[in-house]
């Protein structure tokens, strides 16, 4: 069977890896793979035992033994974990499940999904370079799916949410996740990853109810007042 997945990250690129084990022609399309997110990269015991790959192969990441919740009034709870979970940089371990897709068998195309429809039982993607047809579609290409769109249409505002987040170079309580409540009504919270060579720190909430440039300000009073020793360094 020829099936197209959308989307290259760690979903995309997965589903592309199993298919293409047994057997599949697998088409995996992602016009901007590279960059890194500031978001996820947390992988849960429980995912670790369903998913021999990480087992199998060495991809650089934090251990995680413990997690701490800070309430909208400063307390705060320290949590340890009976199991560790990982945390890895995206642009690393989304690197490392394509190219092992590609191994596997896959066929990587670097290019953004411009259209997809389907036509008598067969899907017809379109790129800036070329068409492609498949037999079966996949998509994993985030919250501005063009999959979604394509199919049952884009989400609407209320399903979303709205992130900001920066990377602080350096190691920063490396084997503790940090969750940040806001004020009551705050529909959102704020989070502290450690990665292998820098933190991501960053702050979502309910799209309806916020701007960028106020989830910055929150975002940046965070790391002033519990990583002075950033000294104002992030990206």
């Amino acid at each position: 069977m020829r099936i197209a997945v959308v989307g290259a990250r760690l979903a995309g690129s997965y589903a592309s890896l199993l298919l293409s084990q047994i057997g599949h022609e697998v088409f995996l399309f992602d016009g901007s793979t590279e960059k890194e997110k500031p978001c996820g990269g947390g992988v849960t015991s429980k995912a670790l035992l369903r998913m021999p790959w990480f087992h199998e192969n060495s991809v650089p990441h934090s251990e995680i033994r413990r997690m701490r919740m800070i309430a909208a009034d400063g307390s705060m709870a320290d949590l340890p974990l009976k199991h560790p979970m990982h945390i890895f940089s995206r642009s690393r371990l989304d690197s490392s499940l394509r190219e092992a897709s590609i191994r596997a068998g896959a066929r990587f195309i670097p290019e953004r999904t411009a259209r997809c429809l389907q036509h008598r039982g067969v899907w017809l993607l379109s790129t800036a370079k070329g068409e492609y047809e498949a037999d079966f579609l996949i998509g994993a290409d985030g919250a501005t799916s063009t999959v979604r769109a394509c199919t049952i249409g884009r989400f609407a505002a209320r399903d979303l949410s709205l992130a900001v987040g920066f990377y602080l170079p350096g190691a920063y309580h490396t084997d503790t996740v940090i969750t940040v409540f806001q004020q009551e009504g705050f529909r959102g919270y704020l989070w502290s990853f450690p990665r292998v060579d820098h933190s991501s720190v960053g702050i979502l909430r309910w799209l309806p109810e916020t701007r960028s440039a106020e989830l910055r300000r929150r975002v940046s009073g965070f790391i002033a007042e519990h990583y002075p020793e950033a000294g104002g360094e992030k990206r």
